[in-house]
């Protein structure tokens, strides 16, 4: 769910993890599967599956933060891509260079 504040992953009525919209940078979609990955460097990245909200909620997204760098890849996994919380640790981040860098 994706609100004017914070996107939310939610599991019926409960929040599993809530990221404020100020805090992701970047938004990195697979160009052959439904994957899409929040770029969160303050935290750590988020990674998500949907044939059917995909669009809708990077739009929604891009429409709230048009400063937002969009990447587009042709891999069917993001796992790459994605910053996890042990990278973080690590001080390793795994957004996309800048040649991968398009405008969606």
């Amino acid at each position: 769910m994706v609100t004017d504040k914070g996107f939310y992953n939610m599991k019926k009525t409960s929040i599993k993890r809530r990221i404020d919209l100020t805090s992701i940078t970047g938004i990195t979609t697979s160009a052959v599967s439904t994957e899409f990955v929040l770029h969160v460097p303050s935290e750590y990245d988020y990674r998500f599956s949907s044939m059917l909200r995909r669009d809708s909620v990077v739009n929604t997204l891009k429409s709230l933060n048009s400063e937002l760098k969009m990447f587009n890849v042709p891999d069917v996994s993001l796992k790459k891509y994605t910053t996890t919380k042990k990278d973080k640790e690590k001080h390793i981040s795994r957004i996309p260079k800048s040649e991968e860098l398009v405008k969606l």
